[in-house]
């Protein structure tokens, strides 16, 4: 018995290198030194993860000579909120259907939005609050508005729950609402729908160790 759980170990071990192995190929060392902020953008998530330090660098580089000019200044906070998506939470899966998210919001303002939206939701979700979109205020204070949530705060979400709850609320808002926003809350919609099928997607994929 003790011989047939070793063996099982040795095989496990084995598959777990050759995935390991398969993965370090497909994520290997990229020059970026001719990439822009806009193209820096577009890396993907896995790429992103094995080359942080050599994305932020670039994107130093961009900003010591002056890349943030005029509209640019955006791009670059988007890049830098897409980047923080990378080890957002403790669920590698959730962190990359966000990264990928915002990454699919060519629109920089529009991006940095939908990023502070989670960032509002989410809080409003994890204390309890019923859900209002950022943009609605009233008399009363009905974000949390408490201090950012913590990464152990962020994993202990059920996102599925969290996704659902965000879809159905401001679909119902959209509904509901033939008032000038009317546009806002679809954009919301559109945007957490690309959210659910990311994450769905990305728990179909492989798990690599």
């Amino acid at each position: 018995m003790i011989g047939n759980i070793n063996a099982t170990t040795q095989v496990s071990q084995v598959s777990q290198t050759k995935n390991s192995l398969s993965y370090e190929q497909e994520v290997s060392k990229v020059d970026y030194s001719n990439y822009s902020l806009s193209n820096l953008r577009e890396i993907p998530y896995e790429e992103a993860k094995a080359n942080i330090e050599d994305i932020k660098q670039r994107q130093n580089e961009l900003i010591e000579n002056g890349a943030l000019e005029n509209e640019l200044k955006g791009t670059n906070i988007a890049l830098t909120m897409q980047l923080s998506k990378l080890n957002y939470s403790d669920n590698d899966k959730f962190n990359k259907a966000l990264y990928e998210s915002v990454q699919t919001i060519k629109d920089p303002a529009k991006a940095m939005m939908f990023d502070l939206e989670i960032s509002v939701n989410m809080n409003d979700y994890y204390y309890g609050k019923d859900t209002y979109a950022s943009f609605v205020v009233g008399n009363d204070e009905i974000h949390s508005y408490k201090e950012s949530l913590t990464k152990t705060q962020i994993s202990s979400i059920n996102f599925d729950a969290f996704i659902d709850s965000m879809l159905k609320t401001f679909t119902e808002n959209y509904n509901n609402t033939s008032s000038s926003v009317k546009d806002q809350y679809k954009e919301l919609v559109d945007n957490y729908t690309t959210l659910k099928d990311n994450y769905q997607s990305s728990i179909r994929e492989p798990y690599y160790v």
